[in-house]
């Protein structure tokens, strides 16, 4: 059964209602026109009127319930509105509120009743009224949803960022245009946003100060984003060109990129700070050294992304190259001073003796043999002339050992002959084989060479109890290898590298001082074999 709504009447103000009405009807037919009912009408037409007497009383229960019903969605709705933690609006046409809700009245800092009637223009920002006005103007026009941001100001002088929707649309009694809106006080998030803005540009001017540029991973979708300033240090027109992090690390030096890939695997998935130098390949082929430094950031679920800086700094390599370099020459400098220093006082010492101890001790033969020719003891003689024999040859082995003068006159192949002819021996057999040296080499470089096969051999002669010492010296191109092998004894060649002797720390300082390096193979009871190469020493 349909009912329609209307005011709620009881059952005998609607009969009574009907009855008006039915003697208005009777009447304009005329008092001259009497109704002729029958009582079987008259019963049919009580009967009617009983029937509709007890719908209208069924119509009056529902509307009562109905009424009930709609007056509780008022109260839901009312505490709704007044409760909502956003500031609800009604405006008309002209600006005018109309409605206000709790929140809106505590965002205000007015009370309701002060608010109502009130143009809301008066809260904005002079500066931002055209703004408002626009918003309105396009609400109504439109009749979609709008959006804009305002700064609203108190009547005590507090300023409040907020968010403003609104649609409009008609008043369903008043006839009339009006707007809905909602106030959202994002003041928090502004200011957040400013600080941020603030950080941002500070951070920008850093950067741009330390010429350092930016770089972001996603970690969801394993991409990457470079400022333009990191594209700049890469050598890309198009920072497009680099988006997937396989395409950034292949740029990476095939010689650093496993260890940076590494090092940024471990960052991203450990959650710690990345510090890693590498040097990468920029499209003109061009090498530079890269510092990237960066960490994760996160949220309160899980990493989201991972953000750093680059940093240019093949001029700090560069200049880092470079004093390595003075500070190895320098070094360089001061060991050849000192090994010249040494090899003159050698020279001076090992004349001195030559000179002098080696020509008396010559003059005392000859006057032995004076002695001789005298007839005096024949035993005595051959004592004295003996020993000073000894003397004089010990003097010549000094003499060479201090400063060969061969080395000078003749070169290194026959200093390096004579070296072996003094030291063989019944036990221990030296030979020596040079090949490939055709020319002389600076004096100095064959004064070291000298010291360092000599010192080699000395360590065979004192500790490896060999019976047979192969020296060989081979020329080519422009580089010098030399051979030192034995039968000896043999020893841990790691151990022996690691060593602090002092022979071994003399032949390591003039390694470096030619760029030189050694190499030693040894095994016990089978002998030692050392490798030696000078770069570059025949040039």
């Amino acid at each position: 059964m349909n009912y329609t709504r209307k005011s709620l009447f009881s059952a005998e103000e609607m009969l009574e209602r009907f009855r008006q009405e039915a003697d208005k009807m009777l009447s304009g037919m005329g008092e001259e026109k009497e109704l002729n009912l029958s009582k079987k009408e008259i019963k049919e037409l009580l009967h009617q009127i009983q029937v509709q007497h007890i719908e209208l009383e069924m119509q009056n229960d529902e509307l009562k319930i109905s009424k009930e019903k709609v007056e509780n969605q008022q109260i839901k709705f009312a505490g709704l509105f007044n409760l909502a933690p956003v500031g609800y609006l009604i405006l008309d046409k002209n600006g005018i509120i109309t409605e206000v809700n709790n929140t809106a009245c505590y965002l205000l800092d007015v009370l309701k009743r002060n608010l109502l009637s009130r143009c809301f223009r008066s809260f904005i920002n002079p500066d931002e009224a055209q703004l408002f006005y626009t918003f309105l103007r396009t609400l109504f026009q439109s009749e979609t949803q709008q959006n804009c941001q305002l700064t609203l100001i108190t009547p005590k002088g507090k300023g409040l960022y907020v968010q403003i929707e609104g649609i409009a649309g008609q008043n369903p009694i008043l006839r009339e245009n009006e707007c809905y809106i909602t106030i959202v006080d994002i003041t928090e998030r502004r200011l957040a946003e400013l600080t941020l803005k603030d950080t941002k540009e500070r951070l920008e001017i850093a950067l741009e100060a330390s010429d350092a540029g930016t770089w972001q991973i996603d970690l969801k979708t394993e991409q990457i984003s470079l400022d333009e300033f990191s594209c700049e240090i890469y050598g890309l027109s198009n920072c497009n060109s680099i988006q997937a992090i396989d395409t950034f690390i292949k740029m990476i030096h095939p010689e650093d990129r496993r260890n940076a890939s590494k090092r940024f695997g471990e960052a991203i998935s450990h959650k710690q700070d990345l510090d890693v130098e590498y040097r990468i390949i920029k499209p003109d082929k061009s090498i530079a050294y890269i510092s990237a430094r960066g960490h994760v950031i996160e949220n309160e679920s899980a990493a989201i992304c991972f953000v750093g800086i680059l940093l240019d700094i093949t001029e700090r390599k560069r200049l880092e190259t470079e004093a390595l370099r003075l500070k190895e020459e320098h070094q360089k400098t001061i060991m050849t001073t000192v090994f010249r220093t040494q090899e003159n006082e050698r020279k001076r010492i090992s004349e001195a003796l030559h000179d002098s101890v080696s020509q008396l001790l010559y003059g005392i033969k000859l006057k032995l043999q004076d002695y001789k020719r005298c007839n005096k003891d024949e035993n005595i003689y051959e004592e004295l002339n003996s020993l000073i024999e000894q003397a004089v040859e010990e003097t010549r082995d000094i003499s060479f050992e201090l400063a060969p003068s061969i080395l000078s006159d003749f070169g290194l192949p026959i200093a390096l002959e004579e070296m072996a002819k003094r030291l063989n021996t019944e036990k221990l057999k030296i030979s020596t084989k040079v090949s490939g040296l055709k020319d002389r080499l600076d004096l100095n470089k064959e004064i070291n060479i000298f010291r360092i096969v000599q010192e080699l051999v000395n360590n065979v002669i004192k500790h490896a109890n060999a019976t047979e010492l192969k020296i060989a010296l081979t020329i080519k191109a422009t580089n010098l290898n030399i051979s030192v092998s034995d039968n000896g004894d043999g020893f841990d060649s790691l151990h022996a590298l690691n060593a602090s002797g002092s022979g071994l720390h003399s032949i390591k300082n003039r390694l470096d001082l030619f760029n030189g390096t050694m190499s030693i193979q040894s095994t016990k009871a089978a002998g030692t074999v050392v490798h030696i190469t000078f770069k570059d020493v025949a040039s």
